[in-house]
């Protein structure tokens, strides 16, 4: 059964079983996906990326997922640029609000599962690294953007 928890009305949280509030660690992925009518943020936990079937005029802003790199673990997000190629204003648009919006971005799908990283608590200094992909080579970035610690309250 999936579990929905709705934190206000900004935020609203999805378990996609088998996934729980505590487990699993390995194969865990979150995708957030944002309303361009309302401004709420829809997270989904699942052991696959999800497509939010709530809001028809909403979008993918952030994928993320649990990886090991030489035996830590850390945050891997992707964030997806790519437009048509005569729409590179739309991308520059696209990139400048991501670059400022991504940590907010970050805090909300982190509470969004404070259980979970307080039962594992080595995740909360694990690195967050986020790629953001474009078919314009001049915004294709990774930026590294602390550990969970810094955005939970």
């Amino acid at each position: 059964m999936i579990e929905q928890i709705d934190h206000g009305n900004q935020t609203s949280i999805t378990m996609i079983p088998p996934v729980t509030a505590y487990f699993p660690l390995q194969g865990r992925k979150y995708t957030a996906t944002y309303s361009d009518i309302t401004g709420d943020i829809y997270v989904s936990v699942g052991n696959r990326f999800t497509i939010n079937p709530t809001n028809i005029n909403s979008y993918d802003c952030l994928k993320a997922e649990w990886k090991t790199y030489l035996g830590e673990y850390a945050l891997s997000c992707t964030i997806d640029l790519h437009c048509e190629e005569h729409e590179k204003t739309l991308a520059r648009v696209k990139y400048l609000i991501y670059k400022k919006e991504l940590p907010n971005l970050l805090a909300v799908m982190l509470e969004s599962d404070k259980p979970f990283l307080h039962y594992y608590p080595l995740l909360l200094d694990a690195p967050i690294k986020v790629e953001m992909t474009s078919n314009f080579p001049e915004f294709r970035q990774i930026l590294y953007m602390g550990t969970p610690r810094h955005y939970l309250k």
